[in-house]
């Protein structure tokens, strides 16, 4: 099945020198489906839980501006122009959760969509506190009783936190629904949304976490999450990477479809591993990670390893799954150093992606020492402009100017600029670049 994926290995330097310390290499991973995959697979069939927030706050506004507009209604117009999207043989459950969760629909045929809307129209008769274990509680029962051909999608939207159970249980529920092949995209509302709580619910899965500021956000949001399932023919993806002992500063980062940061872990040989969950690859899109390490070349070889890949996948329209397969990614070494080039754009797209670790910072002093804050959101700035970031720009700019005036972020404030730096600037269905070696599985 060597057609079937694609791994795209790109550094941001052709050539190392040799006899020098401390070299830094970025190495981009790109995964994208195969065209012979494209051509020979139908669309993927889908199932679907929504998990809706309906405790009180929902009747809240939904944003500022918008104050004739109920979360709770504008929700419910997201859910209904999701629907229309539906194929016959999609499925959808609806369950609504507050103090407990209330299964609604339950595998509903995607040709069914005036029950659906009818089952939507009572979201307005629910109330109570917020439950998310409750909530994970169901998706993982849900996600249990799944069948492996289909894409499964949960949507779980919120306006706040949990006040009811316990968070350290949400978050290993949250695991183990990754762990069956469920990806969770967590959407917000209103001020109260905890974007950094949500984005730990998500990112197991692959999913993404995004803070919707007006009602049209929530349709698009709504609606991309469904395609996407729909166009996926890879699904549950794992790359496992195992890096060298001596290699140092190792940083990896997920870039697509959202930014996000981890640290390897030491094995028992002095190396470090790391397990990344990539969620599904879609039609004409690719998944992105990041490899930044510093490490020496006073070697005779030729070339050094980098790291040892391993991809793990399902292709569940063709009832293919467990393929796995391995590969490693080297650097050359040169005697001359007019040799070496270097590629900018993977260069770029560190600087970019290593904003999410500067904002970690952020997080943790902005509150204890405001001015050492202020001096990490002028460089957070600097590199924006570096790059011509300019929304990126724009919001630390914002953020630099409240935290003059007040010496601190509100949480709807910190929501905003986290939401803006998760999300990578690189366009999803970015080509490939052709110069880019491939190494097909």
């Amino acid at each position: 099945m060597s057609e079937q994926v694609v791994l795209y290995l790109e550094t941001d330097r052709d050539f190392i020198p040799k006899k020098k310390s401390n070299q830094q290499v970025i190495t981009r991973i790109k995964m994208q489906t195969s065209d012979e995959l494209l051509l020979s697979s139908p669309q993927t069939d889908c199932s679907i839980l929504l998990l809706i927030d309906t405790s009180q706050s929902m009747e809240g506004a939904f944003s500022t501006g918008y104050a004739q507009l109920t979360r709770r209604e504008g929700v419910r117009l997201a859910a209904e122009s999701m629907i229309q999207l539906l194929q016959p043989r999609d499925q959808v459950t609806l369950v609504f959760f507050n103090t407990r969760a209330y299964e609604v629909a339950r595998d509903a045929a995607g040709s069914q969509k005036r029950a659906l809307s009818e089952h939507l129209q009572t979201i307005h008769n629910y109330n109570g506190s917020t439950h998310f274990e409750a909530a994970f509680d169901y998706a993982d029962a849900w996600a249990q009783g799944q069948p492996p051909q289909k894409s499964k999608r949960i949507l779980f939207l919120t306006d706040g936190q949990s006040t009811v159970g316990s968070w350290t249980r949400t978050l290993q529920l949250a695991e183990k629904v990754a762990s069956l092949g469920a990806t969770v995209d967590c959407l917000g509302v209103g001020e109260d949304f905890a974007f950094e709580a949500m984005q730990s619910l998500s990112g197991p899965s692959g999913g993404t976490t995004q803070r919707l500021f007006l009602p049209n956000d929530a349709k698009r949001a709504f609606r991309d999450i469904l395609q996407n399932a729909q166009r996926a023919l890879i699904h549950d993806v794992l790359l496992q990477i195992r890096i060298p002992p001596d290699r140092r500063d190792v940083e990896i980062y997920q870039t697509v479809p959202e930014i996000r940061f981890s640290m390897p872990s030491v094995d028992a040989t002095g190396g470090m591993q790391q397990i990344l969950r990539i969620g599904d690859i879609y039609h004409h899109q690719t998944a992105e990670v990041l490899i930044s390490m510093k490490l020496d070349t006073d070697t005779p070889d030729a070339n050094l390893v980098l790291f040892h890949c391993r991809l793990d996948y399902a292709i569940p329209s063709k009832g293919w799954v467990g393929l796995s397969h391995q590969d490693i990614a080297r650097v050359n070494l040169s005697d001359d150093p007019r040799r070496e080039r270097r590629d900018s754009s993977v260069f770029e797209e560190y600087t970019e992606a290593s904003l999410v670790r500067d904002e970690a910072e952020f997080r943790q002093i902005h509150t204890q020492d405001w001015k050492q804050a202020m001096q990490l959101l002028q460089q957070m700035k600097q590199k924006a402009a570096n790059m011509r970031l300019v929304e990126k720009e724009r919001a630390f700019e914002q953020a630099i100017q409240q935290m003059q005036q007040t010496h601190a972020l509100s949480r709807d404030q910190l929501n905003q600029l986290f939401a803006q730096n998760a999300r990578s600037t690189r366009s999803r269905s970015q080509p490939v670049r052709q110069a880019a070696k491939p190494i097909q599985f």
